[in-house]
């Protein structure tokens, strides 16, 4: 009777083993494929992106003192130029901000978005802005820099790359610290 229990005993410590193995094999699955760029989620909207900042949709762009690659200061709320704009959020030196950078080739969504502005909004740590980490996307994108601290401050934003959509208005379309390599020329042109 004593060597049954004990074989049960061991026999479901061998099934809640290889139930853990299994599941830990689907879960790192499953986030793999998560991982993979360029498969575009049909369903993702606005609502769905995660939004970690005071910005809600529908609000109006903050107001927050930036400088253009040029020196010239002017106001996240003018950058937008009355146009539907997608602003990178970006931190100089962060390589998933390159990469998100990268991946988008500027060049091929403006022919699939016409209209839509794409702007580089990178956060500093002082007023002036080192230009050699991001001037390879400088020809591509129009780049603006402001104090990061301000950026917290103003929106609590903290996450990067974060991306922003504004409407013609002006207006919070969407925001997402997270997935923004799923965001294509398709989902701005629906949500913007």
């Amino acid at each position: 009777m004593e060597v049954i229990r004990l074989s049960v005993k061991a026999g479901l410590k061998y099934i809640l083993v290889g139930g853990i193995v299994l599941f830990l094999a689907v879960f790192m699955g499953i986030r793999a494929g998560l991982a993979v760029r360029g498969t575009p989620d049909l369903t993702l909207t606005p609502e769905k992106l995660r939004n970690t900042t005071t910005m809600k949709i529908g609000d109006i762009v903050p107001s927050l003192p930036v400088r253009s690659d040029n020196g010239q200061l002017t106001d996240l709320q003018l950058i937008g130029n009355d146009k539907r704009t997608v602003i990178a959020v970006v931190l100089p030196g962060c390589f998933p901000c390159g990469n998100l950078l990268q991946n988008w080739q500027v060049n091929e969504l403006k022919q699939k978005t016409g209209d839509i502005r794409f702007v580089m909004l990178a956060g500093v740590s002082s007023n002036v802005p080192d230009l050699k980490e991001l001037a390879e996307y400088a020809s591509d994108y129009p780049v603006y820099f402001c104090d990061i601290e301000d950026l917290r401050s103003c929106c609590d934003l903290t996450t990067f790359p974060s991306v922003v959509g504004l409407g013609a208005d002006n207006r919070i379309r969407f925001v997402a610290n997270a997935g923004v390599y799923s965001l294509d020329g398709g989902f701005f042109n629906k949500h913007l």
